[in-house]
């Protein structure tokens, strides 16, 4: 969906997509069940989000086009851990202590915004500005030991750790 508006200044563009996901099964072959990851860290070690968006406004003012971008994904319901497994009690020593069944942990929605300017020096030079998570946003916690590689805390699949990034470059054409 894509809105855009004259303004005395200059142009105002809005952009929205996204997926709402009403099932989502699969089988790992014939004669086994049916499986689904739907909101939840499923048995394939995935997930797939019920719902994300993107939404993007742009402001264009003679040379200059700002953009700021809002990026969501849903919460979903984590991997669960037996007792035996994974998660251990801390002593106050710092010690291991026993170990503890944890199921369903919710991992909450995640949603970043990121910022581009853009000036037009020329029809052949452009320079951009940007910031990737403008404000800095922690991934969500998540238990989860497997699929997303070796990062502790957060599913490196779904959000990025690096958290605020600056960036910036020059563009010419020949």
């Amino acid at each position: 969906m894509e809105g855009v508006a004259l303004l005395s200044g200059g142009v105002f563009t809005a952009n929205l997509t996204g997926t709402h996901m009403l099932k989502a099964k699969y089988t790992f072959g014939p004669d086994q069940p049916f499986n689904s990851d739907l909101g939840r860290f499923g048995p394939d070690q995935q997930v797939v989000f019920r719902d994300t968006l993107q939404v993007m406004m742009t402001l264009q003012t003679g040379p200059w086009t700002n953009t700021l971008t809002a990026h969501y994904k849903s919460g979903y319901e984590d991997a669960a851990y037996g007792a035996g497994e994974t998660i251990f009690l801390a002593n106050p020593d710092g010690s291991l202590g026993e170990s503890v069944a944890l199921s369903g942990v919710r991992v909450p929605s995640y949603t970043t915004w990121d910022w581009q300017a853009a000036y037009n020096f020329s029809k052949d030079i452009r320079g951009t500005i940007g910031i990737l998570n403008l404000f800095d946003r922690d991934p969500p916690r998540s238990l989860q030991t497997g699929g997303g590689g070796n990062q502790v805390g957060y599913d490196g699949r779904y959000a990025n750790p690096i958290g605020r990034a600056i960036y910036g470059r020059i563009g010419v054409k020949f």
